[in-house]
């Protein structure tokens, strides 16, 4: 059966990831941020039109928007959305030293440079979002080679992924979506990740099976952009 869709656009400089979590709506399927435009997407059979009240409300409550930002609302025929996003997504540079493409385009890199593949179908976890790249770019700051990184809520694994190639020893990607984790293992072998990587799916707090010697702790939550400096000073972990 065809599955029609609906797409909401929305003119704002919010964080994509920061509106999804106030929202709260399992219904949405998907998202992209560029060029100052949020679009969302939801099934047609699941879609409600208060929610459009409630994503002015949110921009209010994280102190974007002091005006109505510009919504727009269209409905969309199904599509191949993995070609759609084949063509919208080129290699991007974040902080100093990283690079992030898909596996059908290729960038020249500079001599201090390294590179991440990461495909996927939307934004999340791909550089694209607002909040990775911040993480990003905090990580080139305290990751120091040697170092155990917890990356808690890996998504897609580019966090712990990014952590490596800056030079830690080690990463543990946990979430409690076995999709993500499926998908981050995918990234990971396509980045030829070995043992250094490890990735499991895990809910609720880590207790004792949290590993002993880890340096840090990062988060692929939107929430992790205001915690990043306390991160920073995490100490380690006993035993």
């Amino acid at each position: 059966m065809t599955q029609n869709w609906i797409e909401v656009r929305i003119e704002s400089s919010a964080d994509s990831g920061e509106l999804l979590d106030q929202l709260d709506d399992p219904a949405v399927t998907g998202a992209w941020q560029e060029n100052g435009v949020i679009r969302l997407f939801w099934p047609a059979d699941r879609w409600n039109p208060d929610v459009l009240q409630d994503i002015r409300q949110v921009l209010r409550e994280i102190g974007k928007e002091m005006e109505q930002p510009a919504i727009t609302v269209d409905s969309l025929p199904d599509q191949d959305w993995n070609a759609v996003w084949a063509r919208s997504v080129r290699p991007i540079r974040i902080g100093r030293r990283i690079v992030i493409r898909p596996t059908w385009d290729r960038t020249e890199l500079a001599p201090d440079e390294v590179e991440l593949i990461i495909d996927s179908k939307q934004a999340f976890g791909t550089g694209h979002h607002a909040t990775t790249r911040l993480l990003i770019e905090w990580l080139e700051e305290v990751i120091r080679a040697g170092q155990r990184v917890l990356d808690v809520g890996t998504g897609s694994g580019i966090l712990a992924m990014v952590a490596l190639r800056l030079g830690a020893a080690s990463a543990l990607g946990i979430d409690s979506d076995p999709v993500a984790i499926q998908c981050a293992q995918e990234h990971a072998a396509a980045n030829r990740f070995g043992p250094e990587l490890e990735l499991r799916t895990a809910g609720g707090e880590l207790g004792p099976s949290n590993p002993a010697g880890v340096s840090g702790a990062v988060s692929a939550s939107s929430r992790s952009r205001r915690q990043a400096p306390a991160l920073g000073s995490a100490p380690r972990a006993s035993g």
